[in-house]
């Protein structure tokens, strides 16, 4: 999946070992590993990208990114589209970093 959507997925380690984690910044929704045996497994990726109206989100779920991905893509890059490849770039897996950076600009 991380391949497909250009993205990497959010992840923390426990117990030494590194599992999915993060919570979507538009709708709220967290990874869901082992769903029931009709559904894919869920991931929360890193996003690092504003919506059209400027906000600024470090974590998406796949639904969420592909949407706001296919908005933007629809309208020029803005200022603030700048300012979040900048941030993202520099504080690289900081997530929540990223977050609150653009929050408080």
């Amino acid at each position: 999946m991380e391949a497909s959507l250009q993205a990497k997925v959010v992840t923390f380690e426990k117990d030494g070992q590194e599992l999915p984690g993060g919570m979507c910044g538009c709708c709220g929704g967290g990874p869901k590993v082992e769903p029931g045996w009709r559904s894919d497994p869920w991931y929360v990726y890193q996003a690092g990208i504003c919506d059209g109206d400027g906000v600024y989100y470090s974590m998406l779920c796949e639904g969420c990114l592909e949407d706001i991905r296919a908005e933007n893509a629809k309208r020029p890059d803005s200022e603030r589209d700048e300012v979040a490849r900048l941030v993202t770039e520099l504080l690289g897996d900081d997530l929540d970093g990223a977050q609150s950076f653009m929050e408080d600009h």
